[in-house]
């Protein structure tokens, strides 16, 4: 089992799609899930494993509410 199958089965069951699904991580284990979904970001302070899965990397670390802080960009249309 990775993240990513977790993620597509929720997706599933909640009928969304990849289009509208957000990933955060920050570990190598992590790197599926970063692919898998449409905005799959690694944070700031993630393992060099995560950062190189994705090209999005959060402006904010874990510490300081970098998930929240980029959701807020998505609902503010800073985000597309």
């Amino acid at each position: 089992m990775t993240k990513a199958y977790g993620l597509t089965q929720l997706q599933n069951l909640w009928q969304i799609s990849m289009d509208e699904t957000m990933a955060f991580g920050d570990t190598q284990n992590d790197e599926a899930m970063l692919q898998h979904a449409r905005l799959g970001y690694a944070m700031k302070n993630a393992e060099p494993e995560a950062k190189k899965a994705t090209k999005l990397i959060t402006k904010l670390d874990n510490n300081h509410s970098g998930v929240l802080d980029m959701i807020e960009r998505l609902l503010a249309g800073e985000i597309k």
